[in-house]
This record gives C-alpha cells, structure tokens and sequence, in this order.
C-alpha cells in the first residue's frame, strides 16, 4: 500500500516531492587502473615497465564514504537553505499581520470600520498560516486556520478545513483528518466537481492508511464513476488487491483502461511539409508548459497501466506470465 500514500493531494484551496542516489563508482575503478609509467632503469637492456597499482580495500571504502559524505552535505546544505528561507518568510508573514491589525484599529478609531479590507484581512491570515505549515508549525497553523473558519465574515472559508485535513494527516492523526475532509466537503457545493474529487480521493488514501480497505473503495469507486482518473483506477485495484478479490481486479483494470487521457492528438506536433508559418508556430509549442503537462499526463497513465497489470497478472491466472498475457 505503500504507493498509494504517495498520490496523497496536498489540497490549498486559495494559492496556491531530485534524489541524489549513489552514483556508480566508476571514478574509483578508473583510479584503481591508472599506470605509474616506465622507468629509467635498465635490467637486462630492457626497461622496467611498472605495472598498475591497485588500491587497497581500505583505500576504495574510504573513497566511497568521502563521496558519501560529501553528498550528504551538499543535500544538508540545500535543506538548511530551504528551511532559512521559510524563517524569513514567516517572520515577513508576522510583520504583514502586525501591520494589517494596526490598520485596522486606526480606521475604527477614525469610525472608518466600514471601510476595513476583509479580502486584505483574508490573505494576511492565510499566507501566515501557510507560512506556518511550511515551518512544521502545526499547532500554530490550525489556530490561525481556525480563526479564518470561524469569522463569518469570510465567504466560502469553510474549504480551508482540507488543508486543517492535510495537516492532521500529516501528524498521522488519521480520525481527524477523516473528520474535517468531510467537513470541507460539506462546504464544497456539487457544481465543483475538482474539487469535492480531490477531497474524495483525499480521504481514500487516508482510510487506506488507517487500514479500513473497504471505505477506501468505496470512496474510490465513486470518485471512478463521476470523474474517473488514472491515480484512482490504480489505487481501486491496490485496494481490491488487498482485499484479495480476484474479480473486483479484473473489471478494476478492464475500467482504467477505458480511462480518457485527454491531451491533444500526437499529429499536433508533426512539421507540415512546406508551411513555414506553421513550422514556426510549431518550433515555439513543441516543448512549451501544456506540451511538458501532455508528456506527464502520458507517462502517469502508462505508469499506473503497467504497474497494475504487475499486480493483478499473478491473481487472475496461475502465473505472473499467463496472467500478464
């Protein structure tokens, strides 16, 4: 199920995961056969030809662990510079809200509240929020959640109880996740069907965590029959696979098939012959931003295709290859 929790959508309704793996350690062998050269003495007429010296054991141990090493820094470099930015994001994020309630307090002493910006109010409270989050400043970051979804002055803020979802589920605090998903989804009118799919799929993933299989269906399921996907065909079939259903897989795969991709036809983007205007047009789309999203489109479908034949060939048929055929 382990796949599964990694298509977990990170919902911000409002605004809106490179692994250094160890490289093959084709330096050491190359260092471990490099010649001294020839000597200049002369045994027997002939020169004294030195043959490769060969590192130790030891020696190539501690070349992969100064490569090691020397990785794990950079990578703590980049987190360290990361998490330095976030500070100072959220320090900026005070100072607006600091700001915003001394703007406030003087248009009420001027009787100018009427006049009070609640879109401005909105946005100070929302940023600092997510500031928060992007500290792993939970508690912080539902309190001032909170205080957006209980002033009744801020239309549609109900919503923002997917991302108080999101970060109990982060905390691994799955029951109340369940809880405020639904919440928000109460809020969610069925005329945004993105959206409530998002939440659906959302709390799919989170019963899947919590081991209750049969609620990821049904959740699952129904997500397939109003706006049918790729991610969610293939965690369905998890699912089904989980609860060892033969048959629930083999109509679960026969309906990812039938899954619409949805991108522009391939033939967009062949030259055509001598039409220089079009070719010129063509230079520019080829590998622009929708282009790039139709690629990754594509190579999330055949991903989740493939994958989810791996798993059900071995269920359906005697044998990982009868199955697969």
């Amino acid at each position: 199920m382990s796949l599964i929790a990694r298509n977990v959508t990170n919902l911000t309704v409002g605004v809106s995961d490179s692994k250094d793996g160890d490289q093959p350690h084709s330096e050491s062998r190359k260092v471990a056969n490099l010649t001294v050269g020839v000597s200049d003495s002369k045994e027997g007429g002939q020169p004294h030809r030195r043959g490769p010296i060969p590192l130790t054991v030891s020696a190539l141990e501690k070349a992969k662990e100064a490569g090691r090493k020397e990785r794990l820094l950079v990578r703590q470099r980049e987190m360290l510079a990361r998490k330095v930015t976030n500070l100072t994001a959220l320090e900026k994020a005070k100072e607006a809200g600091r700001k915003e309630r001394l703007l406030v307090r003087q248009r009420e002493m001027l009787a100018m509240a009427d006049q009070i910006n609640l879109d401005l109010t909105y946005s100070v409270l929302f940023n600092l929020a997510n500031q928060y989050v992007a500290n792993e400043m939970y508690q912080e970051a539902i309190n001032t959640y909170q205080v957006i979804v209980k002033n009744r002055m801020f239309s549609n803020a109900g919503r923002l109880k997917v991302n108080m979802g999101n970060i109990y589920f982060k905390q691994r605090n799955f029951q109340k996740a369940i809880k405020f998903y639904r919440m928000a989804l109460d809020q969610v009118p069925n005329t945004h069907k993105e959206m409530r799919t998002k939440i659906m799929q959302n709390i799919g993933i989170t019963f899947v965590k919590m081991g209750q299989y049969n609620d990821a269906i049904t959740s699952f399921e129904h997500i397939m029959s109003e706006a049918a996907n790729f991610k969610t065909g293939f965690n369905l079939i998890l699912c089904y696979s989980a609860m060892g259903d033969r048959e629930k897989m083999r109509s679960g795969f026969a309906k990812l098939l039938t899954v619409e991709l949805n991108v522009d036809d391939e033939d967009k983007y062949l030259a055509h012959g001598d039409d220089k205007q079009y070719n010129l047009v063509l230079e520019v789309i080829k590998n622009d931003s929708l282009r790039q999203i139709e690629r990754e489109k594509k190579y999330e479908a055949e991903r989740c295709i493939k994958y989810a034949a791996k798993i059900i060939s071995p269920a359906i048929e005697g044998s990982f290859s009868e199955g697969y055929d």
